[in-house]
């Protein structure tokens, strides 16, 4: 389900307002009809808010829990790597220090296929800001390569399942993360991503992940639980150290410094 509220001003206190409710509407097993009184009555209050600008925000709420992005479908089914792209992001990608997500490298430096992300579709999949937003997931990208074998490991080039989930960070000016988003491409459109399939993951959320292996990971998330079918398809231990050694190497950053999200 998603929620299109469109205010003007005080976008944060309607965002949150909409999303404080969304998941006991979304996945709740409530009749029809008083999902609909309540989704009428937080566009009223929407409303009743001052305004200074027009904005349209889709919003389809925050991911706080394991069962509620298994219940998304995020990274779903085989062969989407987005649950692997998730869990190497949390386990391994970033930190937290003193109540702040860090990284251990800048989105900017491009290394693991990061390059910038306009958000400038006509409904604005994440949240307008005056900071820069990032992208990473396309595994086609120059840099992609960093990334673990067990998040390439499924990817077809024929097969664009294979390669449509995407994480989107927004950076603070600090260079700690404000907010972290999970979404994947239209099906029928690769040069754009779905708007109903957005969603913000919270900071708890992506500290429960980091302090769980991949396989408990994947357990508790996917819906088919395919574990073993997303396991790295390689020959021996000695080929895994090999295949992983580039995540430390230096980048060279991409000669083409355009931001695309077609899947070739």
């Amino acid at each position: 389900m998603c929620v299109c509220v469109c205010v003007c001003g005080h976008t944060h206190r309607i965002v949150n307002l909409v999303q404080s409710v969304f998941w006991s509407l979304s996945f709740s097993s409530s009749s029809k009809d008083t999902n609909t009184h309540d989704i009428s009555v937080i566009r009223a209050a929407a409303v009743k808010e001052n305004s200074t600008r027009s904005v349209v925000i889709m919003v389809n709420g925050t991911l706080n829990e394991l069962s509620q992005l298994k219940q998304s479908g995020f990274g779903q089914p085989w062969p989407r790597h987005g649950l692997n792209l998730l869990f190497w992001f949390a386990h391994d990608y970033i930190d937290f220090r003193n109540g702040k997500m860090v990284s251990i490298s800048s989105p900017h430096d491009k290394r693991f296929g990061f390059h910038k992300f306009k958000n400038d579709d006509h409904d604005h999949i994440v949240p307008i800001e005056n900071l820069p937003y990032y992208e990473v997931g396309n595994l086609n990208f120059p840099g992609a390569d960093e990334l673990p074998n067990y998040v390439r490991a499924n990817y077809m080039h024929s097969n664009p399942e294979s390669n449509k989930d995407r994480i989107i960070v927004c950076q603070n000016t600090n260079g700690s993360f404000k907010s972290v988003h999970v979404t994947e491409h239209l099906k029928d459109n690769l040069k754009q991503f779905d708007s109903k399939k957005t969603y913000r993951v919270s900071q708890g959320l992506l500290q429960i992940i980091k302090n769980m292996t991949r396989e408990q990971f994947l357990n508790k998330t996917s819906k088919t639980q395919e574990v073993h079918a997303s396991q790295p398809r390689i020959s021996n231990p000695e080929e895994e150290g090999v295949r992983n050694r580039p995540q430390i190497r230096e980048v060279t950053a991409p000669l083409d410094n355009t931001c695309s999200c077609t899947i070739l």
